[in-house]
């Protein structure tokens, strides 16, 4: 769902604003220093919980005010606030009930933004890659983030075990919760992957003869030894 409108109160250099948006396409011009990287920065706070330029919540709340706060509505009737004071707490609500989740936040208020540094996304690791990737399939399939986190959870607990040095028979059922959670997520993102390439290719026959291509490489099988990451780590584990 797209917003209709932001207000935004003594967050950097905007001490007060109000701006109702179009759903569909939003242009903003200013002067340098005139609060348009702050704007969507806000937009970016309000979605997730945190920041993408400044790790410190001081810097964020204007000059000499107690607390940040933002506001919006969605096409969908929805109204989402939160409030960051200078402790660093921060209050999230949606509708006016307390929101205790940043998924929360982010299934209402589906945002990525692009700046200076997004050529990360390709000069960087590949964690840059799939952080972006599991963002834009989270807000297509908003039960995945119930499947990440279990992945996760299962991979810490596994981890956890190989540090005591376990027999193979005792790591197998560990290798196939995680196999089979891996290869969730593996469809999820070429389902995803696949949707993108289609968009993608659409803007760009927009702009003449201009050939680009994406394509999703799953990590754990580079060699095309093995069917599945449970066959994968059961020969890593007998090397």
């Amino acid at each position: 769902m797209s917003l209709t409108e932001l207000r935004i109160s003594n967050f950097r250099n905007i001490q007060t604003a109000q701006i109702a948006l179009h759903p569909k396409l939003n242009i903003i011009e200013g002067l340098n220093g005139s609060g348009k990287t702050s704007f969507l920065e806000a937009l970016y706070l309000l979605a997730t919980g945190h920041s993408f330029r400044a790790r410190e919540h001081q810097t964020l709340i204007h000059f000499e005010a107690a607390a940040l706060t933002l506001f919006a509505q969605n096409t969908g009737g929805d109204r989402i606030s939160l409030q960051k004071d200078n402790t660093g707490h921060t209050l999230a609500k949606i509708n006016q009930e307390a929101c205790l989740t940043r998924s929360q936040l982010a299934h209402l208020t589906p945002c990525q933004v692009f700046y200076q540094d997004i050529f990360a996304i390709i000069d960087a690791g590949p964690q840059v890659r799939r952080h972006m990737l599991d963002w834009g399939v989270f807000h297509v399939e908003h039960t995945y983030v119930t499947l990440w986190r279990d992945y996760r959870r299962t991979l810490k607990q596994r981890n956890a075990l190989l540090k005591q040095q376990p027999t193979k028979t005792q790591l197998k059922p560990w290798n196939h919760a995680l196999s089979e959670l891996a290869h969730d997520i593996d469809k999820a993102r070429v389902n995803f992957c696949n949707m993108w390439d289609e968009a993608w290719q659409e803007a760009l026959s927009a702009l003449g003869a201009v050939h680009c291509h994406m394509e999703y490489q799953r990590g754990w099988d580079k060699k095309n030894e093995y069917a599945s990451l449970e066959a994968c780590l059961d020969a890593n584990y007998a090397r």
